[in-house]
């Protein structure tokens, strides 16, 4: 009798048919028009170096839970027709999505709308990935520590909203010191959204609300 013991895939980007040689930026969320999907798409696409040195994988369907269809997602399928570097994965159980941040080196969040927290930006910060964002709501401050240091870069949503998201890609894409440092950085900083951090600060205010009502 011989033994071979069982194994595992260990390049998850050959699981998506990803270019393990470029840079990989990742979109997760809703394929919705608040999202920002196609002015995501319109920014990769207007750069040959993005094309060339990068991979961007969109993972996400219409709603939570299933791969729904709409009109938008038919544009958004229509934008990335025969472009090899942008990958639709379509909806991505819950479970299964540290796969994809782990095999990912940059999350980008081009939300158009006011985004209440912004998980996914925590989600990519403990995966290690710099981070590109809109100006959205929490989305800003979520990326600054106390220090004022970043672990992304956050894109206004102007008139050159495009145009800036396709030059924060590139930059981060070309300086691999920028992205490793602010990926770390997030690294750190997302102890703070530790699920013992939130009960801890929980209890906190339980006892602090005690203690007005005791006082009153």
């Amino acid at each position: 009798f011989y033994t071979i013991d069982n194994r595992i895939i260990i390049n998850r980007k050959k699981l998506y048919n990803i270019d393990n040689k470029k840079v990989t930026i990742i979109f997760s969320g809703r394929i919705v028009p608040e999202k920002g999907c196609l002015e995501l798409i319109n920014a990769f696409k207007g750069s040959d170096y993005l094309l060339n040195n990068a991979n961007l994988v969109i993972a996400g369907g219409v709603i939570y839970g299933e791969n729904g269809k709409s009109d938008y997602l038919k544009r958004v399928q229509e934008a990335i027709k025969n472009i090899n570097s942008i990958i639709m994965t379509g909806y991505i159980p819950y479970q299964e999505m540290p796969c994809l941040y782990m095999m990912s080196d940059i999350g980008i969040i081009p939300t158009m709308c006011e985004e209440a927290f912004g998980l996914c930006a925590i989600e990519n910060m403990a995966a290690g990935n710099a981070l590109i964002v809109s100006d959205s709501g929490a989305l800003p401050d979520l990326l600054e520590n106390q220090s004022g240091e970043k672990c992304g870069i956050v894109v206004a949503r102007d008139y050159n909203y495009v145009e800036n998201l396709k030059k924060s890609m590139e930059y981060l894409v070309n300086n691999e010191i920028a992205r490793k440092k602010m990926g770390n950085l997030g690294k750190q900083m997302v102890e703070n959204y530790s699920k013992q951090n939130y009960c801890s600060k929980f209890f906190e205010l339980l006892d602090m609300i005690k203690l007005t009502v005791s006082i009153g």
